[in-house]
């Protein structure tokens, strides 16, 4: 089967038998140029209302002639049903790493199937993403570990480009900066800003410490709560100690 790719219904338009809903997924954007997909009446699924969160199967239109290819939607389903959802390849970005301890490394998917499914990212341990960085777009199953946390399957991780949105951000991040620091400012070290909790390497990603166990990322795309948990399928991989 096809990955799945996720994102929420920004419209819903047209009458009788032309409706259809555009669904926005930065992770199209990495393979097509758009982030924006179609998607046919006929496709959706019951009850899909403004800001529902889609998986879905994709195919290209064509594009011949020098047109670029599009995405067409072949299937969609409500990221929240399981049974149509679990044990699927699914689409996310890979968000952040942490540093667990030196020369060790962990990633951060986001999804928004995922995020809708267990309120958290994906814990990718860093042997499954070498030679990735932050922004790429990857597909990766989903199991369950013993803290009931979401994490990669070993083996399942494979890289399909990188989110050109991802990437304009951290170009307008360094940029800022670099303004300030010929402004004088020195930046955001040199202003003085306060960084909170383990430090994450990435497109200016920050995190401060919540409940035991948790760790919330903010800025960046998607900064959804993230559960920090271990990687049972990895070795090494004792829980991190985020208390």
């Amino acid at each position: 089967k096809k990955p799945l790719f996720s994102g929420s219904i920004t419209k819903m338009l047209g009458e009788g038998c032309e409706d259809f809903a555009l669904v926005e997924c930065q992770e199209v954007a990495a393979l097509y140029g758009s982030a924006v997909v179609r998607v046919p009446a006929a496709l959706m699924p019951t009850g899909a209302n403004l800001g529902m969160v889609l998986c879905l199967e994709l195919a290209d239109n064509g594009g011949g002639n020098g047109e670029a290819k599009q995405a067409e939607a072949t299937a969609a389903y409500s990221a929240g049903d399981t049974r149509a959802v679990s044990g699927r390849l699914l689409v996310g970005t890979l968000k952040a790493f942490s540093q667990r301890r030196p020369g060790e490394r962990i990633g951060w998917i986001s999804c928004p199937a995922a995020s809708q499914l267990y309120s958290a990212d994906v814990y990718v341990h860093g042997s499954m993403v070498e030679g990735c960085q932050a922004g790429d777009v990857l597909s990766f199953k989903v199991h369950v570990n013993a803290k009931n946390q979401p994490q990669a399957e070993t083996g399942s991780v494979t890289r399909l480009g990188t989110s050109p949105l991802f990437a304009a951000g951290a170009r307008r991040k360094a940029s800022g900066d670099a303004a300030d620091e010929q402004s004088g400012g020195g930046g955001e070290a040199a202003r003085g800003s306060p960084r909170r909790g383990p430090t994450l390497v990435g497109a200016a990603m920050d995190c401060t410490l919540g409940a035991p166990g948790r760790v919330l990322l903010t800025g960046g795309p998607s900064a959804a709560p993230t559960t920090a948990g271990d990687a049972a399928a990895a070795p090494g991989s004792a829980d991190l100690p985020y208390q």
